[in-house]
């Protein structure tokens, strides 16, 4: 992608033909108007929200018969496990929830447990999602939704503070990110990781 010598800081429609760092800038922070923060505070389920239990019973219609009460087993051992079990239900509330217009090829299921330790192709070990069973091109609020949910149900300690100091440190990281060379981002990796490790184990 190439860089324009005069880039222009006034906010466009976002798309693919924003070639300075500046225009992409300006035109995410434009669409905050469409789509605020606060927006994303609060959830209320939707009047015409489907029955969760339908759309578990919908998702099993490509499983092993004899293997689905296996599944609600696990499942229902804790609200963790049935939250892992799950990610058609919150993707069906998720997808009557606000979005800045942002598209990116998400995990799909980015809780706590589908991060973890892993060598890369240059034989270094670097901290990311390793699971993408249900990986998909769609708006990237979703994964910050269902990893800060997935947090407040993992780990002991007050929920909303926990929540809050997820979202912070992602935002100060991919702006960050988005500002280091591209070559930087390969740097950031199992020094971080290690961290958000111990983290989870409590």
């Amino acid at each position: 992608m190439t860089t324009t010598t005069t880039p222009s800081t006034e906010p466009r429609e976002w798309d693919r033909s924003l070639t300075s760092r500046a225009e992409r800038y300006a035109a995410g922070k434009a669409l905050r108007s469409k789509a605020p923060r606060s927006s994303h505070a609060s959830w209320a389920p939707d009047p015409e929200r489907p029955d969760p239990i339908s759309i578990l019973e919908e998702s099993n219609s490509t499983r092993i018969p004899q293997l689905v009460p296996i599944r609600y087993g696990r499942m229902a051992m804790s609200p963790f496990a049935f939250f892992r079990g799950s990610a058609d239900v919150m993707a069906s509330d998720l997808a009557r929830t606000p979005v800045s217009g942002i598209q990116a090829q998400i995990c799909g299921d980015a809780h706590l447990s589908n991060f973890g330790v892993y060598a890369s192709p240059e034989r270094r070990q670097v901290f990311d999602v390793n699971d993408f069973d249900e990986t998909l091109a769609g708006p990237w609020e979703w994964d910050v939704k269902r990893l800060a949910a997935s947090k407040e149900g993992r780990v002991q300690m007050p929920s909303r503070k926990l929540c809050n100091g997820t979202k912070q440190k992602s935002r100060k990281t991919r702006f960050g990110l988005g500002l280091a060379p591209s070559h930087f981002t390969s740097l950031h990796n199992i020094r971080y990781g290690i961290r958000v490790q111990a983290q989870t184990s409590v």
